[in-house]
């Protein structure tokens, strides 16, 4: 029977490449790293793409308010309760039990 016989050359080699799998995958700048990033990224873009529709109806909404008076008059009606002169406002305040 013929015995085999592992060179040293070849435990170097195979030892380096253990040594740079390691590297690749499980080093902070390695590949598992890489894949979370681009996670992030992902959630991050499209949290970007909510908040950019967040703004353009929050702008169409000024727009509004700044070229239409009787918007702007229904926004301060509702929200500061304005009321006009000869007019007169009536709070309806339920009791707490």
């Amino acid at each position: 029977m013929r015995r085999v016989s592992i060179k040293p050359a070849w435990i170097v080699l195979i030892l380096l490449l253990i040594l740079l799998q390691y590297q690749l995958w499980f080093q902070p700048s390695g590949v598992l790293k890489l894949m979370g990033l681009k996670t992030q990224v992902e959630s991050g873009e499209a949290e970007n793409a909510k908040l950019r529709e967040r703004n353009m109806v929050l702008s169409k909404h000024v727009s509004r308010l700044k070229s239409d008076p009787q918007a702007l008059e229904g926004k301060a009606r509702e929200e500061l309760g304005m009321v006009k002169k000869d007019e007169t406002y009536y709070r309806v305040v339920k009791r707490s039990k």
